[in-house]
């Protein structure tokens, strides 16, 4: 956003929820593991992900080591297709587990059989032994 006397503006411009921050005062201590941060060092945090929701109860301070797992945690959220089957939402490795076979048998099952039976019939006597 444009802000040309603004402390955190660099040649005029400035990054709009960094700025909110600022100007609200907000604490300066890392949301996750409490280190005292600056401006220097900080990321300002959108909480709901929006990152055109710059409202100050949406905002918080982060260090980098943080910021960098708060993200990782998302990504890996939004990398897992998750099953759901009566009412019960679960990633394929839980499903697989519950069944005691192997991901890659739960997706040929998923594939192939009716979603009812491969969720829910467990290992045959057959196949490799001792695959989870």
């Amino acid at each position: 956003m444009y802000a040309p006397m603004h402390p955190l503006s660099r040649q005029g411009r400035g990054y709009e929820h960094r700025i909110v921050a600022y100007d609200a005062g907000i604490d300066m201590h890392c949301f996750s593991c409490a280190k005292l941060m600056t401006w220097e060092n900080c990321h300002v945090d959108h909480i709901n992900e929006v990152k055109t929701d710059n409202r100050i109860d949406n905002l918080r301070i982060s260090c980098f080591a943080c910021n960098i797992e708060r993200s990782r945690e998302r990504m890996i959220d939004t990398k897992t297709t998750y099953i759901t089957h009566n009412g019960e939402r679960l990633a394929p490795k839980a499903w697989a587990e519950r069944l005691g076979i192997s991901v890659v048998s739960l997706k040929y099952r998923l594939k192939h059989w009716p979603k009812d039976r491969a969720l829910t019939e467990p290992r045959g006597k057959t196949g490799p032994r001792g695959s989870t």
